[in-house]
């Protein structure tokens, strides 16, 4: 996909997107739940250590919404699980660009990490819920 087909499919998105996440606003209100978003590189994305499309309109949205937090898990791949173009192969399927079961253990660790950074007073609960037993 070239850049100008990018743009356009971005900017045509976005008010689905928008709408989306009016959506998960009401929904966290009315069931008083937590959200974390996901953002999760392809295999090429890695490569180029930065994203095809730019989503920066879920920063704006998000940031209106109580209850609802992002988490991107291309610093925590390159960074922490140190996926680069070397070895991009390992973590992924070549034909389908799909994790394979090396990069679902290093996605699960990446949300766990997002998770905790995101919301650690859920984890506090659950420390002292044990604690009580």
């Amino acid at each position: 996909m070239d850049a100008a087909t990018r743009i356009a499919r971005t900017k045509e998105l976005q008010p689905k997107w928008n709408e989306a996440f009016l959506q998960i606003a009401a929904l966290i209100r009315k069931n008083h739940i937590r959200v974390l978003l996901i953002k999760k590189p392809e295999s090429n994305e890695i490569v180029d250590r930065s994203y095809m499309c730019n989503f920066d309109f879920f920063d704006v949205m998000a940031d209106t919404i109580s209850g609802f937090k992002r988490y991107d898990l291309l610093p925590y791949y390159s960074d922490s699980a140190h996926i680069c173009k070397t070895n991009v192969k390992y973590y992924y399927w070549l034909h389908d660009g799909h994790h394979n079961s090396m990069g679902y253990e290093v996605m699960a660790k990446a949300v766990l990490n997002g998770l905790l950074k995101s919301y650690p007073e859920i984890f506090s609960k659950l420390d002292s819920t044990k604690a009580k037993e």
